[in-house]
């Protein structure tokens, strides 16, 4: 940043916005109403009392709370059931969640395109998606701790509007959230790793190959498609969502 790296070029970001220059602290002084060598004062004062001993550890705590990256479907919502049940009416089967001994389940292709063409064609599928109200809650409870919370799912991106008014009536808490279809995931976890760590709660088993690894963990509930998770060091699987919160010391 260009006001604390020494350059002296105080109007220069070097072609980063990010980059702190003199007229955003000017404009963060006049928010502030306060004249701008005051607010340069009371930022050089706020930034020594934040690195003060006891300041200190409480930031480098806050700092090091890795990032929980959650998936609505099959994790905060119960899309199986939903999706079990639609089948069932359009198809006149008789499935049920047991069935659902693969990630994909028991349907035929015929009714594999169906689905998917509700969830491409349809964004008001999802909106009547049944909330799994203990993962709600747990994500509430460590959201309320400091972690930071981030939403994603495989969901089309035209969907985004569907999901967010759904978060937003379930009441689920969350500081971000990125709805860009398949791969959205793995963007967020793109940069994170043993320096900055995240947790993956997410059903699907396909993330424990694409994003398990080093500083980034995926925890997943327990479903009838789920594989033994022996195999890999950095997958969780749990029965209660007690579990989790016990893991992030919440319990």
């Amino acid at each position: 940043m260009c006001l604390t790296c020494g350059c002296h070029e105080a109007l220069n970001d070097h072609g980063d916005p990010t980059n702190l220059t003199l007229p955003d602290l000017q404009a963060a002084a006049d928010a502030s109403r306060v004249p701008l060598d005051r607010a340069a004062r009371n930022l050089v004062e706020t930034v020594e009392v934040t690195l003060s001993s006891d300041a200190r550890q409480a930031f480098s705590e806050a700092a090091n709370r890795p990032l929980i990256l959650s998936d609505i479907d099959n994790t905060l919502g119960r899309y199986v059931e939903q999706a079990t049940a639609a089948v069932n009416v359009i198809a006149n089967k008789h499935y049920t969640i047991a069935q659902h001994t693969t990630y994909h389940g028991p349907f035929t292709s015929d009714e594999r395109a169906w689905l998917k063409a509700q969830r491409h064609n349809n964004p008001s599928f999802f909106a009547t998606l049944a909330p799994d109200t203990a993962a709600i809650r747990a994500l509430g409870i460590i959201h309320a701790h400091g972690f930071p919370v981030a939403i994603s799912s495989d969901r089309p991106a035209d969907a985004a509007q569907v999901s967010s008014r759904w978060l937003d009536d379930q009441g689920v808490k969350r500081d971000r959230e990125l709805f860009i279809g398949r791969g959205g995931k793995l963007q967020i976890l793109a940069s994170h790793g043993p320096h900055l760590p995240a947790i993956l709660l997410d059903d699907n088993p396909a993330y424990w190959q694409d994003a398990a690894r080093p500083g980034v963990q995926v925890w997943s509930p327990r479903k009838p498609w789920t594989p033994i998770s022996s195999m890999y060091p950095y997958v969780r699987v749990f029965d209660s969502w007690d579990e989790p919160l016990s893991w992030l010391g919440l319990d």
